[in-house]
Order: structure tokens, then sequence, then C-alpha cells
């Protein structure tokens, strides 16, 4: 684990941090996904090109994605709230002046308009990669929540952005 990363059990739930909690590998199809920690930045590593990185419960927060000076490549659920106490942006761009290079975006922005008679939905955030992970495209996916064991039906996938990552 990258020396940033500071230990969740020791430093507890309510502190500006970067974390790796609860991060889950899925094999079909391959995808990493990244939970909502409240005050944090919680992110994971992606060393495989193959596996898309997506996270949820975005209703503010931002996805953010960097490189770091060693090359390596980390996408993380930013937490963004009203309450200092929790809010991690001044962390975001204190770790953005430290890293070659990288980009946030709000998966929430592209919630409205929703189809006629929709009245709950879930926002999550994706990135995808090229090969040799210089690459990616962001993208804001809407469904349409549904009772718990009902497949939630997706109302818009937007393209945010392709950028690169060098």
């Amino acid at each position: 684990m990258p020396d940033w990363v500071l230990d969740f059990e020791t430093f507890g739930p309510d502190r500006q941090m970067f974390t790796m909690q609860d991060v889950k590998e899925y094999d079909l199809p391959p995808y990493t996904f990244v939970p909502y920690f409240r005050g944090n930045i919680n992110c994971c590593e992606v060393t495989d090109s193959s596996r898309d990185v997506i996270s949820s419960r975005f209703s503010g927060c931002l996805m953010g994605i960097w490189k770091g000076w060693d090359g390596s490549v980390f996408v993380g659920h930013i937490t963004t709230d009203p309450d200092e106490t929790y809010d991690c942006k001044e962390l975001w761009a204190e770790k953005m002046s430290e890293c070659k290079c990288g980009w946030a975006f709000k998966p929430s922005d592209f919630i409205l308009p929703l189809p006629p008679g929709v009245l709950t939905w879930k926002c999550f955030g994706l990135f995808t990669f090229n090969a040799d992970l210089t690459a990616y495209a962001a993208f804001s996916i809407i469904t349409e929540n549904h009772a718990q064991g009902v497949p939630n039906t997706v109302l818009k996938k937007v393209l945010v952005r392709k950028g690169t990552l060098i």
C-alpha cells in the first residue's frame, strides 16, 4: 500500500484522508468497485487495464483519476460535503499538486433530466482504460433504483471525457 494511504483502523472514518477500504474486484465482467466513505478519498491502484473501475452513491462527490510520478495510476471516490469536517476538496487539490497528472468529475451532474415516472435513481462513475494505462474514458451511469434483488435499469450512460495520463 502506498505510504500516503493511511490506516483506516487507526485513524477512523471521520478524518479527511486517503483510504483503500472494502475495494472489491469482480471477474465477470472484470471490474473493481471502490465504495464511498464519508470524509475520505477512497481509492484503488489500477494495475490491470482490462479492469474498469466503478464507484456509486454519487450525489455531489467527485470521481478522480491520477498518475503518480512513479507511473502508478489510481482512481478514487472523493467526498465533497457541506460540513468541512468531511469535505475532501482541499485534500484532492493537495494531491493534484504532488502528482504527474489528474482529473476529477462529478457523476451526478448528468442525472437530470430523468425520464417521466422515475422517482428513485442511483448514480455511478466509471473509468475504463487503454492497454497501457495511458488513456482513459470517464462515464456517468444513471440507473433506476428498484427493490432489493431486482436488477437496476440503466437510464443513461454518458461519456463525460476521454483523456490521457501522460
